[in-house]
Order: structure tokens, then sequence, then C-alpha cells
């Protein structure tokens, strides 16, 4: 199996958090003799079901409140909580996937990319989206004193797409388009009232 290394520069406590409960999984699974599955989502956003939210579309929230005023070189593959809710069905229900680890996810999107999707699908919420790019060395300068920061400074400039080839083969697995689980997002926000009228 691949893993993250937990004592990486880039392990944040979050990827470490994960690493470790997996593997904590894997073992107790194999000392009790269980079956197990593990289905590990990139990015998850997607309509929201109540008020309270993740991180990953904190992001998004952040976004088109205003909480950001630059856009740094950071990016992300996506994948609609819909189609992680549909992976996690499959695997349940398909005896090939006993024992075996996916990868669910979908597009990649640089968040100025993402920014241009918010502003295209909501132009009365677009003039609280930040406007460009945040250098590389400010960012850095901010992780100092800024944990939202510090969570990205290592993944400034890497594409961070993810291989889903897995769970499309075994699973009979697919992803909705990125922009539709982003603009989810961001309408669930609204409708919600979370997202203030401009």
């Amino acid at each position: 199996m691949n893993w993250t290394d937990p004592e990486s520069p880039r392990a944040t406590p979050y990827y470490k958090s994960k690493t470790l409960t997996e593997r904590a999984a894997w073992a107790f699974a194999y000392e009790a003799s269980l079956d197990l599955t593990v289905v590990n989502p990139s990015v998850i956003l997607g309509p929201l079901l109540g008020p309270n939210f993740g991180t990953s579309v904190g992001l998004i929230h952040h976004l088109m409140t205003g909480a950001f005023k630059g856009i740094p070189r950071f990016g992300f593959s996506v994948v609609d909580v819909r189609d992680a809710a549909d992976a996690h069905i499959r695997a349940m229900n398909n005896p090939a996937a006993s024992g075996q680890r996916f990868i669910v996810g979908g597009q990649f999107f640089w968040l100025k990319e993402v920014v241009a999707i918010l502003a295209r699908r909501f132009p009365d919420h677009a003039s609280r989206l930040p406007s460009g790019e945040v250098p590389d060395e400010i960012v850095r300068a901010m992780a100092q004193s800024d944990q939202h920061a510090r969570t990205i400074v290592h993944e400034l400039n890497r594409d961070l797409s993810v291989n889903a080839e897995k769970a499309e083969q075994v699973l009979n697995w697919r992803s909705r388009r990125g922009e539709e689980c982003i603009c989810a997002s961001a309408q669930s926000l609204i409708d919600l009232g979370l997202v203030p009228a401009v």
C-alpha cells in the first residue's frame, strides 16, 4: 500500500490524522479478521443538508464572503458528496471491493479557476470574490501565524490531481462534473442564508 509519510513537512495534522487512522483500521481489521474496504475521497463539495459544513465547503464559504483578499496558487481535485456516498454504497455491495482501497475524485481545479466559476455562475456575489494572485512568498510568510495559510503552504503550485481509475473499473463508479459540485456548494450556502446578499 502507498501511504502519506506522516513525518513529511507536507503532512499537515489533517493528513497525518487520516493516515494514522486508516493504518489503525487496517491493523484492527487484520487482527480481528474483519472485511475492510476503504474509500478515500478528494476534496468533497456538493449540496449541503443543513447549515453545518466542514473545511472543504468552508473554502467556498470563505471565497463567497470575502474572507480571501487574494488567490494563492493552490489547487485540488473535487468530488461531489453524492458521488462519494455512491462509491461507499458500491463498495459495500461489490464482493470485488473486499480488502481494497479506492480513491474517488474528479477534476482538478486551481483556486483561481474555482473563483472564475463562482463569478460566472453567481454574478450577484462576484464583488466579494478575491481577485489577483497572492505571491507564494506572501503565503509562506502568512503561514507563520495563519493556520489556513499553514495548511496549504506545502501544496503551493502542486498539481494534486488524483487517479480514480480503480474505482471506475472495479466499482463502475463515475464522478459528475467538478463545476456542478462547486456550484452546488455555493447554491446551498446561498439558499441557507450563509452567504449574505450583496
